[in-house]
């Protein structure tokens, strides 16, 4: 047991958002207590001590949906004119770039130095969505190994799409199977079925996944509704809405992380609620694809769980925040919006 001492601790509770001169009760890697140095020290006395020499103390952040392979982004090139359009973007840069990962050196170090970055801001825990279409097999082993390196959690993905055709979607499912079956419910790591969005996904591939996802009793990590090329690949092939056609194949449920959901009305909104479904909101990434602003306040008037992340555009969760934060005064023309539930999303 180990107990450290002599700290100012945020809590992000409400009842007790602040100890001054607090302390920190650790147990077989878990806290085990909290509390005044004092009264801690008193009751604890025969634990390790750590002077934390008063410094501050938060508790780790989470980044609710990341593309740790984006860091060989920075400084990517176009050739060209630069892309417009959000499918544009995807063809033009990240579609581009997971296409040529294809070695175990190059998949590690995508994950290790992002990993890095965001420990030094504060992230101990990195919900992963991967795709690396030139190495499938196996590539969740090698993120779970860079975040082991940097003594990060991790929850792992890898993105499945018929974009690639069929071989690859295949290889892509056979990996979210494997891993699931490995990582599921660890105490360190665990898993999330990955799937691209709905309109890279044909609809014998969302049954597929459907059913082995809900026969593994996990839930999925999808893009939804990010661009309105989602929206409206829906409307043609399925004469639905985005969110209406993933409930129709049963991917939106209580442990599916629906990123985004930008492009989405009120009875998608609805759908969401009743579903249990968990949003992950992108303010940066979505301001700099140019896709729209999500409607994240209606959802949370509606108690939909929703969490932040940082889609690959940084690893700093502090960023995230600061975007998080402003965006809906911006958006609403209200300063008085939006500061209550960024909180709430970290």
């Amino acid at each position: 047991m180990k107990v450290l001492y002599n700290g100012k601790i945020i809590t992000f509770n409400v009842e007790q958002p602040y100890i001054d001169n607090g302390a920190i009760v650790i147990e077989n890697g878990a806290i085990k207590d909290l509390g005044i140095t004092q009264q801690i020290l008193s009751k604890y006395k025969n634990a390790e001590l750590y002077d934390l020499e008063n410094r501050y103390v938060i508790p780790g952040f989470i980044n609710t949906h990341m593309h740790l392979y984006s860091t060989f982004a920075r400084g990517f090139g176009f050739g060209g004119a630069s892309p417009y359009t959000f499918k544009e973007i995807l063809e033009q840069i990240w579609w581009k770039l997971d296409k040529l990962l294809d070695t175990e050196e190059e998949i590690y170090y995508s994950a290790l130095m992002p990993a890095i970055e965001g420990l030094k801001s504060g992230t101990t825990t990195i919900i992963d969505h991967h795709a690396s279409f030139g190495l499938i097999d196996g590539s969740l082993d090698i993120l779970e190994k860079a975040l082991k390196d940097v003594q990060i959690r991790g929850v792992l993905a890898y993105e499945t799409s018929d974009r690639w055709g069929k071989e690859l979607s295949q290889k892509s499912i056979r990996e979210n199977e494997r891993y699931i079956k490995k990582e599921k419910d660890k105490d360190f790591f665990n898993a999330l079925f990955g799937l691209h969005a709905s309109f890279t996904l044909e609809n014998d591939t969302l049954e597929e996944v459907a059913s082995i996802g809900n026969s593994l009793n996990v839930g999925f990590h999808i893009h939804v509704a990010e661009g309105i090329e989602d929206v409206e690949h829906a409307q043609r092939v399925a004469n639905k809405r985005t969110v209406e056609r993933l409930n129709d194949f049963g991917i939106l449920k209580r442990d599916t992380l629906a990123i985004h959901c930008i492009n989405i009305n009120e009875k998608e909104i609805e759908i969401l609620r009743q579903t249990e479904t968990t949003v992950i909101h992108n303010p940066e990434s979505n301001m700099n694809n140019g896709v729209g602003v999500a409607p994240i306040l209606e959802m949370d008037k509606k108690g939909i769980l929703i969490g932040l992340g940082t889609d690959g555009y940084t690893p700093s969760m502090i960023e995230s925040v600061k975007v998080a934060y402003i965006l809906p005064k911006l958006h609403h023309r209200d300063p008085r919006v939006g500061s209550d539930l960024t909180r709430r999303m970290l």
